[in-house]
Parts: structure tokens; C-alpha cells; sequence
């Protein structure tokens, strides 16, 4: 190890929550504030910023998501809490927490509270063909579109369950994206009952500024893969 300090807090995880809890904890008082994440820029995958060599010059043309995002990361940056990217936390025991810089150094803080706030990530299935070209997570597409601004292909075929798949449909087809189908595995509720029932439904995104996507897109549910 090449070093070892104290801190009051230490957060692990630089998304939305990560930051937002580093501003809280300062505005409460808390002096030595430190925010850990692994990725060469803050945001998570809710605020993905853009790669390397990209330059903005017109926020506004990237949409309201980026715009709130940057604005939580000069909050954050503001906020006097120290903030470690591309550092890798690789184990906790106790109060300690071990963590090492890529192509850098490797230490030890001992924290006086911890907050994890790492999110979550995909759980990729396992079906005939899934590791073909061409196949991929919703996450992994979705950071396609956030870091680079490339659509993940020409006609997507949206598979899975919950409100993410859904929610990054109609941000492929406000890209422009031809979303063939989204199949959701589970059902959704009925208008007049909390249970659960198998229909097809029409999905139409808002369309995004000087843009034409009024056509909208098939949503089916009770899915399966085969």
C-alpha cells in the first residue's frame, strides 16, 4: 500500500446517489467528505457523460438528462468533497476501505462512515445466440448512445423486464432508432384491476426537438426468449 488517511465519510460510487449524499453530508457539516468511483467521470449510468475527445458546445442539443447531470456534477464538484475517479474500491473490512487509482497508487482509507451507493447493472440471460454480434444488454447499448452518440443498430428488438427496458426504448426512438418491438416479460396491470394480464399495446415516445418521430412503437408482454 502507499498510503493510509482517515476520512469522516467516505462514498463509494459517483452516480446520482453518490453525489447527491456528498453534497447533503457537506451542507449538514460533515468536514472530510470523499466520493470513490471507478469510471473516469462522475454521473453513473443515470448521467453517463460523454468519452474522451468529445467536446460540447451546445448542452441544450443533447436534452434535459445531460443538462441535469452536469449540473449535479458542478454541485458535487463545488461542494468541497473530495471526488476520486477512476479508483477502484476493492475491499472493505471494517471501517477501512481498500481502493487503488488505475496506473496509479493503492491505499487504504479509514472512514468514519461509509455510504455505498454503487447502482446496479444488468443480469444478462442465458438463451441460444446471446453472444452473438449484435446481442447486448440494455445498459451496454445505453452506453453506446451516452458515451459515443451511436446507435446500437438498425432495427433493435428490445427484450427483458422492468421500467428500464421501456424507458430506453422510447430514448432510442426519440434518437431516431427503428425499436421493431419491445417484449416485456411480465404482464402489465389492467385499467381496472391491480392484476397483471398478456396484451400488446402501442408505445409513442415524445418527440425530441427538431425531430419527427411521431410513429410510435409495439409493446407486447408475457415474452419469452427461446
Amino acid at each position: 500500500m502507499n498510503y493510509q488517511r482517515e476520512r469522516e465519510l467516505v462514498i463509494v460510487g459517483g452516480g446520482p446517489a453518490g453525489m447527491a449524499a456528498a453534497i447533503a453530508a457537506r451542507e449538514a457539516g460533515v468536514g472530510e467528505v470523499t466520493v470513490i468511483d471507478e469510471r473516469a467521470k462522475l454521473g453513473g449510468q443515470i448521467y453517463k457523460q460523454l468519452g474522451s475527445g468529445w467536446r460540447v458546445l451546445q448542452p441544450e442539443k443533447l436534452g434535459k438528462d445531460y443538462q441535469r447531470g452536469r449540473a449535479l456534477i458542478a454541485a458535487a464538484g463545488g461542494s468541497g468533497a473530495e471526488l476520486l475517479t477512476n479508483n477502484v474500491v476493492w475491499g472493505i473490512w471494517d471501517d477501512r476501505v481498500a481502493l487503488y487509482e488505475e496506473g496509479g497508487q493503492a491505499g487504504v482509507i479509514k472512514a468514519g462512515a461509509i455510504i455505498l451507493a454503487t447502482g446496479a447493472y444488468d443480469r444478462p440471460v442465458v438463451f441460444p445466440g446471446w453472444t452473438l454480434p449484435g446481442v447486448m444488454t440494455a445498459g451496454g447499448a445505453q452506453s453506446l448512445i451516452k458515451t459515443q452518440k451511436v446507435i446500437p443498430g438498425r432495427r433493435i428488438l428490445m427484450v427483458g423486464s422492468g421500467p428500464l427496458i421501456l424507458a430506453f426504448s422510447a430514448q432510442l426512438h426519440q434518437y431516431g432508432a427503428n425499436v421493431v418491438t419491445v417484449c416485456e416479460a411480465t404482464g402489465f396491470p389492467a385499467a381496472t384491476s391491480s392484476k397483471l394480464g398478456c396484451r400488446s399495446l402501442s408505445w409513442s415516445s415524445s418527440s425530441s426537438p427538431g425531430r419527427d418521430h411521431g410513429r410510435s412503437f409495439p409493446v407486447s408482454s408475457c415474452c419469452t426468449c427461446r
